[in-house]
């Protein structure tokens, strides 16, 4: 059997809210976030001249139906962080990590991650 171990049952999250949600937390820290979405009608232009575009136009839309039911009846998990949290925790992680530089304006999450992680 395979299981789905994710808190989040189906597409809960696109990427403007993803985002919003960074921009909102890390924004007064110094670091940028664009929230700009671009117009279909552009990317079916620009997917004229760009393989790899027109790949990402044919998709645009689409939702990702996935559950987790599976791993929360069988296994019987209970998934207790919200999406915010679980974006926030690894956006920190990452810049703890040094994957994401560190702006002057940088506060900790309330934890740090060890070498290990």
């Amino acid at each position: 059997r395979r299981f789905l171990l994710t808190r989040m049952d189906g597409a809960d999250i696109f990427l403007p809210e993803l985002a919003e949600i960074l921009k909102e937390h890390f924004g007064p820290m110094g670091y940028k976030f664009s929230t700009w979405k671009i117009p279909k009608w552009l990317v079916w232009i620009l997917s004229l001249f760009d393989s790899e575009l027109a790949y990402f136009y044919r998709i645009l839309g689409l939702q990702d139906l996935y559950s987790n039911a599976k791993s929360r009846e069988v296994l019987g998990i209970t998934y207790h962080t919200n999406a915010t949290e679980i974006i926030l925790a690894t956006a920190h992680a990452m810049i703890q990590k040094g994957l994401v530089p560190k702006t002057e304006g940088y506060k900790t999450y309330g934890f740090s991650w060890s070498d290990e992680l």
